[in-house]
């Protein structure tokens, strides 16, 4: 268990089911600009107007400063280490799931390998001109969100295929990244798009079902693929994923509801509460009981 947050897509934030946001950085309360490390299951593009400093992406670390573009990748680590207060910008979401298709629609000669390329190389400075074309793009994607049609979501899908393409041409003179071998990036895409798949089961399953088999039937893939896909994209198996998971919600629980350690662990799908205190002390070095305790939360009942 590593103790980093992860973050999904809200399809539903704007009551019909989308696969692409976009939106002003500062228009997001709970945005995470802090040296806080999380993950999200999603691509983020950011376009940096306001702000200095540097943004960690699992290995790779990314200049923060104004005209520059960052690509997050799903299931990286990332964190912000700002220089001061105040970083402003457009931000554009998309889901793997989106990409995939795009591409797959496309053809398999019409590679965007700017979202397979390194961290490293998916955050770039780039001239005025093409930054302000760029942030032009992302703002109508958010004007376009803000009136939405029937048809505001395939004006959206059209958006983020021009967007990447665009992206791909800015970045090609600072990273090569137009350069990929022919359908070497719909491989990785593809990747990406099932391990966020997988993680958005997880988020709507994991209370009740923790059998990798059943996991794998409902994404239409074998076991063994998953787990190397999984393995590859976010570095762990699915069931780790699955139990950092329930780790997560327990220890919520324990924190926030007035539950029993006995109620927890039958919320959680454990066979009994001895389990589950085996389990949660393995991930926390502690038993669910003493964790309560020394969180300050005691007057919640044990059993």
């Amino acid at each position: 268990m590593d103790g980093v947050e992860s973050i999904v897509f809200d399809r539903r934030k704007y009551g019909i089911e989308l696969l692409v946001d976009a939106c002003g950085i500062g228009s997001i309360p709970s945005f995470i600009k802090t040296p806080r490390p999380h993950r999200l299951g999603f691509y983020e593009v950011a376009f940096i107007s306001e702000g200095s400093g540097v943004l960690d992406l699992d290995d790779a670390a990314a200049d923060v400063a104004p005209r520059k573009i960052l690509l997050t990748a799903p299931g990286e680590v990332r964190r912000w280490r700002l220089a001061r207060p105040g970083l402003e910008g457009l931000l554009v979401f998309f889901e793997a799931e989106l990409a995939e298709s795009l591409m797959g629609a496309a053809g398999a000669d019409a590679g965007l390998a700017v979202l397979d390329v390194a961290a490293r190389e998916r955050s770039f400075a780039t001239s005025r001109r093409a930054f302000d074309k760029l942030l032009d793009l992302a703002g109508g994607m958010r004007d376009e969100l803000g009136r939405l049609r029937a048809d505001s979501g395939h004006a959206l899908r059209a958006d983020t295929y021009r967007l990447l393409v665009d992206l791909q041409r800015a970045a090609a003179p600072a990273s090569g990244a137009a350069a990929g071998p022919s359908g070497a990036p719909a491989a990785s895409v593809r990747a990406r798009a099932l391990a966020a798949r997988f993680d958005a089961l997880i988020e709507e399953r994991f209370r009740v079902d923790q059998r990798l088999a059943s996991y794998a039937e409902r994404l239409g893939v074998g076991t063994r693929h998953l787990g190397g896909v999984v393995r590859q994209v976010t570095g762990q198996s699915p069931a780790e994923r699955i139990r950092r998971r329930q780790f997560v919600e327990a220890r919520r629980l324990l924190l926030d509801s007035p539950l029993s350690i006995g109620a927890i662990a039958e919320s959680l799908n454990f066979a009994d509460a001895s389990y589950f205190t085996r389990f949660f002390r393995r991930h926390a070095g502690v038993t669910p009981l003493h964790f309560r305790d020394r969180s300050g939360t005691s007057r919640f009942p044990s059993v």
